[in-house]
């Protein structure tokens, strides 16, 4: 899966320092090989207003393993007819795996994401087969 990225996102660098960006690519690592579940590194979310809201009310709390609607996250940030929103807010998440983007879908199927519809299906895949055997939870 680390090889997927890569090919994805060819400019994309990993800027190495700091203990906190070593704990963050630590804990990416773990989590793409299905060794960790949830992170607990330092984030610098600078969004606002709905979209932060969107983003850690309702996209972050997703249970490792588990699914929502975008109307479902709408719902739970108290803008029940805002889905479409939501979607917008989730396609600009800078901080995709981490806060879970992959794990909102739409009523009728997958919906979208940004790391390609096939990345969204292995993100979900590996941690449905995670969460069955509860092997590692962090």
């Amino acid at each position: 899966m680390e090889d997927h990225l890569v090919s994805k996102y060819p400019n994309a660098t990993l800027i190495s320092g700091g203990e906190e960006n070593r704990k963050a690519a630590a804990q990416m690592k773990e989590y793409l090989r299905g060794k960790r579940q949830s992170f607990d590194f330092k984030m610098d979310l600078r969004e606002n207003g709905f979209k932060r809201k969107t983003l850690l009310q309702g996209v972050k709390k997703i249970p490792y393993g588990k699914t929502q609607t975008y109307g479902q996250i709408a719902q739970k940030v108290g803008s029940p007819r805002a889905a479409r929103a939501v979607g917008n807010a989730n396609a600009t998440n800078p901080l995709a795996i981490v806060i879970p983007c992959h794990r909102v879908v739409a009523s009728n199927g997958l919906g979208g994401y940004g790391g390609g519809l096939e990345m969204k299906k292995k993100l979900i895949e590996l941690e449905r087969k995670n969460s069955a055997n509860n092997s590692a939870i962090f």
